[in-house]
């Protein structure tokens, strides 16, 4: 029978062979003089039925005496452990201050040490118990790596780890000096050696532990579970019940962590606080999830603001996850956190994620997520959401997420939503608002298909977003959506407008703005879409379009009951504000059954065109729709009577006559449009021919 065993100090009674177990309620100070005296008691007698209450009083302060405190003890009797009937609580009594322990003094010692040590313990809660490091303490070597840590007990199987551990309501405080220093700690070892026991068994795993209600600061690192094993743990939690509060971590040229776990199962990071990061120069991450076997996994709720260090960092991540590889039926989801107030100095340039899901699993849901009023001075590249995954045959679902207020001050791209999946995967991202976006950088896109198989982008909208970058790598300045190696794309019932330039053209790329963007797709369904273009610039060169594709476009495209509307000013010989553009005076990927458009670019001028092809530009709809037809037989040409297009508010108003609108009928009750986002269509009869598409 395996034994699990409490350690903090060779406190050790030499008459244990008469021992009694511990059960009942205890009093420190009382029945024990100090924490490690009753945990040396512990770890001799074992605890029966029943279990043991340790009752620590309020205001209670010791120093751990020496530098074998925290060591494992083999001194429990076999058959009393802590156990489901008998648990053991070490627990602040009274009101006051919480119990506080201070470090030992390790003298030059470089051994991993830590405060509170549980070594293959099972049914423990730790309840308001705080921890410090020592003063005295003034060299790293000194510096206690861990606060509270559960590691295993044996080096070889049977490595029993740590079950039902509970760690909540604590203040851990440490030096982060100490780049190896963490509050609390979970590793697939034991206690005085970090190498990594390979273990395949439930019981060697650590299962089914709680970290929750702490408050952890001046740590490198704030709480990580490391599991090498390739076995997954199994149940346990960070936050959830309350969060933890996670504060002045990291500092250094490391890769620290806020939170980090590996190889965990039905797993839960939830609630937590977590603000930090000042001076790092490494990678720097608030939530980082690494390998996992099929994991199952939740982070939500939690709140993350990261300030990195003045010069360069190699990426900053505020939630990135690479768990769960491998799954045939699991679940990653991410959802209801805030990513705000990422800000670091003006000297600063660092490549971002905001969120960052890496992992194969099968399904995977981002949603509810808000990202906001972050800052950030250059690095190559931003992404708010970026879902990269190459798994077969799975389903990616990104919606209901807000991001907005985000500046980038010199010369990055951003893309807002950035999906890349396999040419099998099923995408649907949807209900997404990105707004307030401003970069300095070239080739930006409020949402990129990169890749995937079967990809549906509806109900989304993306407007308020400005550049003053130059173009890039082939690209324009500023796209809402872009289109890129899918199979399927569908692209529907989205709200594309206020896509700015004011200062620059279109680079390297044949547009400064597109409001869709079609670059390779076997087939692109573009269906019930608004967008509105009104953009300018003091560049010499400067051109714009609601609707693009490239000369690398495969398959075949279709419009159908898209209202797209350019009153933009081009400037520079050559250069217009269009509906439409294609790129080549070919048809053969133009469906022929797209019809029921409008298309509007101000009044006709040579440079406001209804379509271009870069030969030809058509300035009115019969010119356009002889040059297609059979296509576009019933699409029409009119600026809409929206409520406020300055605004962002494309509904028609009451009382106005439309082509959008039931053939040219008023708009008024019952054919005003419905909501856009309640699931309801905008118009009452879908089904008439005339109807435009409207999300």
């Amino acid at each position: 029978m395996k034994r699990k065993l409490i350690v903090i100090g060779l406190f050790l009674l030499t008459n244990f062979l008469n021992a009694q177990p511990l059960s009942g309620t205890k009093t420190i100070p009382g029945d024990y003089a100090s924490i490690q005296a009753a945990i040396a008691a512990l770890n001799v007698n074992g605890v029966a039925s029943g279990g043991v209450i340790f009752n620590v009083a309020a205001g209670t302060t010791e120093t751990l005496a020496s530098a074998t405190a925290g060591k494992i003890s083999y001194a429990c009797i076999p058959a009393n452990y802590s156990s489901a009937t008998s648990p053991v609580v070490f627990q602040k009594s009274g009101a006051g201050a919480d119990p506080l322990i201070t470090a030992f003094t390790p003298g030059t010692s470089a051994t991993t040490d830590g405060m509170i040590i549980l070594a293959g313990a099972d049914y423990i809660t730790i309840d308001g118990i705080d921890l410090q490091e020592n003063m005295l303490n003034t060299t790293t070597a000194m510096q206690m790596e861990w606060g509270y840590a559960m590691v295993k007990k044996n080096p070889s199987a049977p490595a029993d780890g740590c079950q039902n551990i509970t760690i909540k309501n604590c203040t851990i405080t440490l030096n982060k000096a100490n780049t190896a220093s963490t509050g609390i700690h979970m590793g697939d070892h034991v206690f005085n050696n970090t190498s990594v026991i390979s273990v395949f068994a439930t019981a060697d795993a650590h299962n089914g532990c709680k970290i929750y209600g702490n408050t952890i600061s001046n740590v490198y690192n704030g709480i990580d579970l490391e599991d090498y094993s390739g076995f997954n743990d199994q149940n346990n939690e960070i936050g959830v019940t309350s969060g933890n509060t996670i504060t002045n971590f990291a500092g250094g040229a490391g890769n620290p962590c806020a939170i980090y776990a590996s190889y965990q199962d039905h797993f839960k990071i939830a609630g937590n606080v977590i603000n930090g990061g000042t001076g790092t120069t490494g990678n720097l991450y608030g939530i980082y999830n690494g390998p996992g076997n099929g994991s199952n996994l939740q982070i939500s709720g939690n709140t993350i603001t990261l300030t990195p260090g003045a010069v360069w960092v190699t990426t900053v991540y505020g939630i990135r996850n690479t768990m769960g590889n491998g799954g045939a039926a699991n679940t990653v989801n991410i959802y209801d956190n805030i990513l705000e107030n990422f800000t670091p100095p003006s000297t600063a340039s660092w490549p971002s994620y905001l969120i960052s899901q890496e992992s194969n699993a099968k399904t995977v849901n981002i949603y509810g997520n808000i990202m906001r009023n972050c800052t950030h001075y250059g690095g190559n590249y931003y992404y708010a959401i970026g879902e990269s995954s190459n798994a077969a045959n799975c389903v990616r679902n990104i919606y209901n997420n807000q991001v907005f207020n985000i500046s980038i001050a010199t010369s990055t791209t951003i893309d807002v939503i950035d999906y890349i999946a396999s040419n099998t995967t099923t995408g649907n991202i949807y209900n997404n608002s990105v707004h307030g976006i401003y970069s300095n950088g070239g080739g930006n896109k409020g949402i990129l298909l990169e890749s995937g198989g079967t990809t549906n982008v509806y109900k989304n909208r993306v407007y308020d977003i400005s550049t003053d970058g130059n173009g890039w790598s082939g690209q324009g300045l500023l796209t809402g959506i872009y289109i890129s190696a899918t199979n399927t794309a569908n692209i529907y019932n989205n709200y594309v407008s206020d896509l700015r330039a004011p200062t620059t053209g279109y680079g390297y790329a044949a547009d400064a703005i597109d409001g869709i963007f079609v670059n390779t797709a076997t087939t692109c369904n573009i269906l019930y879409n608004t967008v509105y273009l009104n953009a300018s610039s003091a560049y010499t060169s400067f051109r714009t379009a609601c609707v693009n594709s490239s000369g690398n476009t495969i398959g075949n495209i279709l419009l159908r009951n898209n209202i797209l509307v350019n009153l933009s000013t081009s400037t520079g010989s050559g250069n217009f504000a269009v509906a439409l553009r294609r790129p080549s005076t070919s048809l053969t990927n133009y469906d022929p059954t797209s019809d029921h458009n409008l298309f509007y670019s101000g009044v006709p001028s040579i440079n406001n065109l209804i379509f271009e092809d870069y030969t030809n530009g058509d300035q009115t709809l019969a010119g356009f729709q002889s040059r297609v037809a059979p296509r576009e037989a019933h699409s029409v040409s009119e600026l809409p009577p929206f409520v406020n297009a300055a605004g962002n508010d494309f509904h028609l108003a009451d009382g106005g006559h439309s082509s959008c609108e039931s053939g040219g009928q008023a708009i008024a009750s019952p054919f005003a449009i419905t909501d856009d986002f309640d699931g309801t269509p905008r118009y009452p009869n879908p089904g008439y021919p005339n109807n435009m598409g409207f999300p």
